[in-house]
């Protein structure tokens, strides 16, 4: 029989069936407790769970160990997702093995076969007497010659009895070896022992602590070793202080190094130098082409890294103020330091000085100028030599000899003048002038200048 299609024929398609949520959640393993425990130990039992279904579950876990412990705890979990469920803390016992079951609890879990995981844990009576050292705490693994430090052990009573009045030993070779009696431990309690204070000695050793219980039942947990080593302190030096002349106007460079002492290297910063007002003073390298740099980008130029017992070289370049000016000399002899330390120690630092006497051109003036009752001259000189200072009125009548035919070294001399003519008597007000004749084995040379003399 054939069918004639007709307006009135449809296709009638059905959905395919969608998949219905599946749920299992499963307990993947008993993490803790497991094994042997000694009785009255404190454990904190877990509980891996598994979450094999298509959404996200909210269940309870629940752990039990013997007949004595039983506790339950939520777990929000996300589909396919694996959590460590804690619980609360377990005293172990009583002695004996005892059976650790620890079960998921969802309602409509679709697979309840793998919801149970079951172990044991093994309670063993504590001995009579165990005392044991868990962790030396100090001397530190790493620290540094000259300290002082308070060696320190944490120890242990893990036997079922009051442990008193016993020994703790503690012994650093060659030269450490110290022992504290502890008066009273609990049993399963624990104490921190502080020995005498020792004074890091560079080198490598072997830290020891030891128990000293004759009736203890477990000697192999007595004693724990640890290996520690001291650096040598860290020593900075910025080498050499020196002193020199420099003319007024010159540009020198002066040669310095750092060098660093000790078990481990470092940056060596360098500090920007203070130069005096009218002077400057600039970082180079060793060749004197390059400026330093500052190589670890914290805003201070530095030489980079040194290693132990090396030096580096690098130079200062000085410029001198060009000329004479004020109402002293000391200006002529400048000190400028040079400082340095050491970039991850900063208190380990050192610097050097270099003294520079400024030897200026042949020059004079006075100070202040006017003036009324005194005056300093100033006078500058290239080399040593011989000096006459004479004041002169107007008309050329000599008025003062302040100096004549004065032997001078080279510098810059002050000389104070009372504005007084020869027979002691005070200047009246108005203009005079000064000539300076200085003379050395090179040359003959004449200064001249004008002084105002006021009265009020």
């Amino acid at each position: 029989m054939r069918l004639r299609a007709g307006p009135a024929l449809a296709l009638l398609i059905l959905p395919a069936a969608l998949p219905a949520a599946y749920s299992d959640v499963a307990l993947d393993s008993i993490i803790q407790p497991r094994g042997t425990i000694d009785s009255g130990m404190a454990t904190v039992p877990l509980a891996a769970v598994r979450n094999n279904g298509s959404a996200a579950e909210v269940f309870e876990v629940r752990l039990m160990i013997g007949s004595g412990y039983s506790e339950t705890r939520s777990v929000t979990l996300p589909a396919g997702q694996t959590s460590v469920v804690t619980f609360p803390e377990w005293s172990a016992g009583p002695v004996g093995r005892l059976p650790v079951v620890a079960v998921t609890l969802l309602a409509g879990d679709q697979n309840p076969s793998n919801d149970t995981s079951v172990g044991q844990v093994e309670v063993t009576r504590l001995p009579p007497h165990d005392l044991s050292v868990i962790d030396i705490l100090s001397p530190p693994v790493v620290s540094r010659a000259g300290e002082i430090i308070a060696p320190r052990a944490l120890v242990h009573n893990r036997g079922a009895a009051i442990e008193r009045y016993f020994d703790v030993r503690m012994r650093i070779p060659p030269l450490y070896d110290r022992t504290v009696t502890v008066e009273s431990l609990a049993s399963n309690s624990a104490v921190e022992v502080t020995f005498p204070d020792w004074t890091a000695v560079a080198g490598l050793y072997i830290a020891s602590c030891s128990t000293r219980l004759a009736s203890d039942s477990r000697p192999g947990n007595d004693q724990q070793q640890v290996s520690i080593q001291v650096l040598q302190p860290l020593l900075l030096f910025i080498e050499r202080d020196q002193s020199g002349l420099i003319r007024a106007g010159e540009t020198r460079d002066y040669d310095f190094y750092a060098e660093i002492q000790g078990s481990a290297g470092d940056i060596v910063a360098l500090l920007p130098v203070a130069a005096p007002p009218g002077w400057s003073a600039e970082l180079f390298d060793s060749t004197g082409t390059d400026p330093l740099r500052d190589s670890d980008n914290d805003g201070i130029p530095d030489l980079g890294f040194l290693d132990p017992d090396s030096r580096c070289p690098f130079r200062l370049r000085v410029r001198a103020r060009a000329a004479l000016a004020g109402d002293t000399a000391a200006q002529t002899e400048e000190r400028l330091v040079v400082q340095g330390f050491a970039r991850a120690e900063s208190l380990v630092a050192d610097n050097a000085v270099i003294a520079l006497t400024l030897v200026p051109d042949f020059e004079v003036h006075n100070y202040p100028n006017p003036c009324e009752d005194a005056t300093r001259f100033v006078i500058g000189l290239p080399e040593p030599g011989t000096v006459s200072l004479a004041i002169y009125e107007r008309s050329g009548r000599l008025i003062a000899r302040i100096l004549d035919g004065r032997e001078l070294d080279a510098g810059a001399h002050v000389f104070r003048w009372t504005t007084t003519s020869a027979g002691g008597e005070r200047l009246a007000p108005g203009t005079y002038h000064y000539v300076v004749d200085y003379e050395n084995d090179n040359a003959f040379e004449q200064a001249t200048g004008r002084l105002v003399v006021s009265r009020p």
